[in-house]
C-alpha cells in the first residue's frame, strides 16, 4: 500500500482515538469524583479502562497518552487494592486528566468549548450531589470564596470538596479575571494559585493588600513552588497561609473553616 495512504489511514485513525477520549471526559470526571466521596466498583472502572485504553495510544504515535495511561494505572492499582483514594491520589489523576485535555486541546483544535461545557455549573452540582448539600450551615453565613486557577480540573475538584458547605464560590482563570472579580464579587476569602496567566499571583496578592478597602480578605496561597523563599515572600506580603501542590483538600477545607470563622 503507498506510503502516503498509510499514514492518512493513521491520522484519521489518530483523529478519531482523540475524539473518542474527549468524548469519554465528563464521564471520567464524574466517575472520579463519585469515587472519591463514596467509592463504587463501577465508577472505579470507568476510570480505570479511560486509562487503560490510553496505553493504547502508543500505535498512534501518542506516546504521552500512552505514558499517562500507565502512570495513571500505577495509581489506580493501589487505589483498587485499598478501595479508596487519598487527596494527593486524586489531585494527582486530576491533573494527569488535566494533561490529556490539553494534548486533545493541541490536536485537535477547537476544543475549548468542549472542555468549558464539562464543566458549565450544572455539571459541577451535578458531580457534587454525592456530598450533598448543607442549606442550614448558620456558622458560614454565605461567605463568599473566590478560586484562583488557570487549571479549571483543580479548581472544580476544590470546589467539589466544599460542596457540603455552605459556601457561594466563583472562578477566576487568570491574574486579570482575579482583580475582576474581586471588586464585584467581594469574596471573604481568596485561593490564590501564584502561577496564573497576564497577572502572577503575587501582583494579584500585593494588589489585594494595597487596597485598604479588602482588608478584611483572607489569602490562602497555591502553588506548586515549595522553596521556603516563596513561602517567606508570600507571607510577608500578608497571605494568611500557603499550600504547597499536590495539597490535601481536607487540610484545605479546615483552614478555610479556620480562617472564616475569625
Amino acid at each position: 500500500m503507498d506510503k502516503g495512504i498509510l499514514e492518512q489511514l493513521l491520522e484519521s485513525s489518530r483523529h478519531q482515538f482523540l475524539k473518542d477520549r474527549k468524548k469519554d471526559l465528563y464521564n471520567v470526571l464524574k466517575s472520579l469524583a463519585y469515587f472519591s466521596f463514596s467509592p463504587q466498583k463501577d465508577d472505579f472502572e470507568v476510570v480505570y479502562n479511560f486509562f487503560h485504553i490510553l496505553k493504547g495510544a502508543t500505535g498512534l504515535n501518542l506516546n504521552r497518552l500512552s505514558d499517562i495511561g500507565n502512570e495513571a494505572q500505577e495509581l489506580l492499582y493501589e487505589v483498587e487494592e485499598e478501595n479508596n483514594i487519598s487527596d494527593n491520589t486524586l489531585v494527582k489523576l486530576i491533573k494527569l486528566i488535566g494533561e490529556v485535555i490539553k494534548i486533545i486541546d493541541e490536536r485537535l483544535g477547537s476544543y475549548e468549548d468542549d472542555v468549558n461545557q464539562i464543566n458549565q455549573e450544572n455539571k459541577i452540582q451535578e458531580i457534587s450531589i454525592s456530598r450533598g448539600s448543607n442549606k442550614n450551615n448558620t456558622n458560614n453565613s454565605r461567605r463568599k470564596i473566590l478560586i484562583v486557577d488557570d487549571v479549571v480540573l483543580i479548581a472544580n475538584l476544590i470546589k467539589t470538596r466544599l460542596a457540603n458547605l455552605d459556601y457561594e464560590i466563583e472562578f477566576a482563570k487568570d491574574g486579570d479575571e482575579a482583580l475582576e472579580k474581586i471588586a464585584s464579587f467581594k469574596p471573604d476569602l481568596v485561593l490564590l494559585d501564584i502561577m496564573l496567566p497576564k497577572v502572577s499571583g503575587i501582583d494579584v496578592l500585593k494588589q489585594i493588600k494595597a487596597d485598604e478597602s479588602l482588608e478584611y480578605v483572607k489569602i490562602i496561597m497555591l502553588s506548586a513552588k515549595s522553596k521556603d523563599k516563596d513561602i517567606i515572600e508570600c507571607i510577608r506580603l500578608g497571605a494568611d497561609d500557603f499550600m504547597t501542590k499536590p495539597f490535601s483538600l481536607e487540610v484545605l477545607e479546615e483552614k478555610i473553616k479556620a480562617l472564616l470563622r475569625n
